[in-house]
Formats: structure tokens, C-alpha cells, sequence
């Protein structure tokens, strides 16, 4: 039978076909989640967070979970912080906002999003206080939660029932006084049904004392200034080639843009040095990361902005499209490195470039990002080094 149209989906897009017309356009797959699926929600607190977060990493070590999906349900006021510091415990990261819990479109609108997820086990790390009125608003939300199991610790001497949960987690010590650390890692041993040794919520941080750091700015919202991968690993295998084993690169980059960093880090020569960053941090760190740097490596992105302002040395691989309007900066803060054949008309004071960045760009006057000559580049770098004293 003859269709006037019909969508075809392919692996990262579709396919409408209008009689001979054909149009391409993204869409948007759900990702697959490993069964079970454990909704672990957080507590209020980032006090209560930091005497949690040991325990973590032992669900997936556990043979009870070991092959489950975890989605971390916590406050948007620390979602940042469990990004940059907890994200490789988590398959995803949701916040949510507590003062918006007044409204029942908001509390609605969570628990279908928490249910989207086809969730095995509820686990909420926000025990059962008797006579606190904000644990009720909680609750009301978790009984609309479509787990088969969910799981809470409580406190009290006496034995409880709840409508709700079906496994509730009483500490078999005899002191009902726990510091709550050791509260903390006994509800965790009950659910995970393994023993765990006593830990420390140490916090690794990125920027530790006698280290230095590059950061790498791969991504850029334009295909035609993005820098080819190959090309990449041949800059930054020089650069590991040139200093210690105590200088690091930091990937920076959006969550959407983590995955998309694995091709160029299979290229690396030494993958222990680098820190892959996307998505951990919010625009709003990106001045204190790049502050702490020794200089920034990067393509035609707002990064380089960011760190112009705050007097970042930096590395701008760059075409030749947006020259004049912007770039390049009149100052010794960022160093522009173009294609040789646009350098030459660069430093020939060329009239015939000084509009590029506001008109059509002739096709003699169009250079792409990627013919830039890499040994340009290791030249520069050369220069860079012995300024900050990160060569070896």
C-alpha cells in the first residue's frame, strides 16, 4: 500500500520520508539501565551526604547489586559537589529542589520522573524521625514511588510497621546512640548483606599540593573549530612527553560531552595523568579550575574567554572565521596559533583579512583549524613550559 510518508529510526536519529524527499533529524533515545535499578535518594543535608558517602562504592561491590543501575536522587544545593566527587558510584544524578516540595505539580512531576526509571528498590538515606514533620512530606512522596522494594533505617527501641516500606532497617547493636557514621555503614551492611570494614569519607581532591595542571578544552559549540582527536593526542602526548609525572590534564566539558572524550583518551599515551572532568563541573567553577592551572589548551571556545579574564595562559587553536571579531586578544594572556598560510597574512598586517570575522568568508580566505602545523605548536608549548616551569 502506498504511504504518503513514514519516519524510519536509525541509531541517533530519524528518517521522515515525504513522497522522494528525505529529512534527517536527531532524536533524543532514553539510555538502557541494568536491571535492578536502585533509587538511592539522599539526604537533606550535606553533613548527612559526607557520613554516607563512604559506603557508595560498595553497592556495586556487593554480589546483591553488583551488576545494578544507581540513580542518585539529591538536593540541587549539592548536586555539584556529588558530580565532581561521587559521579563514578552513580549511573545518573538527579537534584531536586526542597522548597519546591510545597507545590504537588513539583512532588508529581518527581516521582513520574523517579518511576521512568522502572525502579527495583527504593532506598531512602533519610531515616524515620519520629515527629518530624518534614519526614511526612517525604514519605507521602516514596508511597508513590513504583519499587517492588523499599528499603529505610529508623530509630527507636520499639518494633514498626509502615505502609510504605516493606524492609525496615534496625540496627542490631545494642546502643541506640550510634555516631552516625557507624549508623550510616550498618543500615548500608543490612541492605547490601555484606560486612564492610570501617572507613573514612576521604575526599579527593583535584588539585593536590606539589601537582601542577593543564587544562584541555576539547569541545566547541562549532564542528568547524573543533580540532580533530589525532591531532589532539599528537599536543598532548608532547605535552606528557615534556613534564613530570606530576603534572595532570584536565578534560573539561559538559556531562553530554564526558562519552564523546573516550576516542581521544585511547590515543594518550599515559591515561593516569589525565582527568576527565565533563560534566562534574558547573560553569561557575571553571574560573577557580582554571585559576589553579598552569595554562589552558584549547579550540575557539568560551573557556578561553573565562580564562583571559582571569589571566590564564592559554593555547587557542583557531581558522581563520572568526578573526578580528573574536580573536585575537591585544595582550600576551592568550596565544593564538593559526594555520601557516593565515599566520603569514597575520603577520603581513594583511588588509585584506581585517573584516573576515563580520563578512562571508572568501574561499581563498577560509583555513580550517585543522591544518594548523603541529609543530607550531610543540614550538609554543616549548615556550610556555619554560615561562611556568612545568617542563622536566
Amino acid at each position: 500500500m502506498f504511504r504518503l510518508f513514514h519516519i524510519k529510526k536509525e541509531k541517533d536519529h530519524a528518517v521522515f520520508n515525504f513522497l522522494n524527499f528525505k529529512i534527517k533529524f536527531k532524536i533524543k533515545l532514553k539510555k538502557k539501565y541494568n536491571h535492578p535499578v536502585i533509587v538511592l535518594y539522599g539526604p537533606v543535608g550535606i553533613g548527612d551526604y559526607m557520613l554516607y558517602r563512604p559506603y557508595f562504592k560498595y553497592i556495586k561491590m556487593s554480589p546483591k547489586y553488583r551488576n545494578a543501575s544507581v540513580i542518585y536522587i539529591g538536593r540541587n544545593i549539592y548536586n555539584d559537589f556529588v558530580n565532581l566527587y561521587d559521579s563514578e558510584y552513580f549511573d545518573e544524578i538527579i537534584d531536586y529542589d526542597i522548597s519546591k516540595f510545597r507545590f504537588p505539580a513539583y512532588k508529581k512531576h518527581l516521582i513520574k520522573r523517579i518511576n521512568s526509571y522502572n525502579p527495583d528498590v527504593l532506598f531512602s538515606l533519610i531515616p524515620i524521625i519520629f515527629a518530624a514533620k518534614r519526614m511526612n512530606g517525604f514519605v507521602s512522596m516514596f508511597k508513590n514511588v513504583q519499587a517492588k522494594d523499599k528499603y529505610i533505617g529508623y530509630f527507636d527501641n520499639k518494633k514498626i510497621k509502615s505502609k510504605v516500606f516493606n524492609h525496615l532497617i534496625k540496627y542490631s547493636d545494642s546502643s541506640q546512640y550510634l555516631f552516625e557514621l557507624q549508623r550510616a555503614k550498618k543500615e548500608f551492611e543490612q541492605f547490601l548483606g555484606i560486612k564492610i570494614q570501617d572507613d573514612t569519607s576521604e575526599l579527593r581532591v583535584p588539585f593536590e599540593k606539589g601537582c601542577k595542571y593543564i587544562a584541555i578544552s576539547y569541545f566547541s559549540s562549532g564542528k568547524d573549530r573543533m580540532l580533530s582527536s589525532k591531532k589532539w593526542a599528537q599536543i598532548i602526548n608532547y605535552c606528557i612527553e615534556k613534564t613530570d609525572d606530576k603534572t595532570y590534564f584536565l578534560f573539561l566539558g559538559a556531562k553530554s560531552e564526558k562519552n564523546r572524550l573516550t576516542p581521544l583518551l585511547s590515543k594518550i599515551n599515559n591515561k593516569k595523568r589525565c582527568i576527565n572532568m565533563a560534566g562534574k563541573l558547573s560553569i561557575s567553577m571553571i574560573p577557580f579550575v582554571l585559576k589553579s592551572c598552569d595554562m589552558l589548551l584549547s579550540v575557539e571556545s568560551g573557556n578561553v574567554h573565562i580564562a583571559h579574564s582571569i589571566g590564564c595562559k592559554t593555547l587557542c587553536f583557531s581558522g581563520s572565521g572568526a578573526y578580528k571579531r573574536f580573536h585575537p586578544y591585544n595582550d600576551d594572556i592568550v596565544k593564538y596559533i593559526y594555520p601557516d598560510k593565515f599566520q603569514e597574512l597575520v603577520d603581513k598586517n594583511s588588509k585584506e583579512i581585517e573584516p573576515i570575522g563580520y563578512l562571508p568568508i572568501p574561499e581563498h580566505l577560509k583555513f580550517s583549524v585543522n591544518e594548523i602545523n603541529i609543530d607550531r605548536v610543540k614550538c609554543e608549548l616549548d615556550s610556555l613550559f619554560s615561562k611556568t616551569k612545568t617542563c622536566v
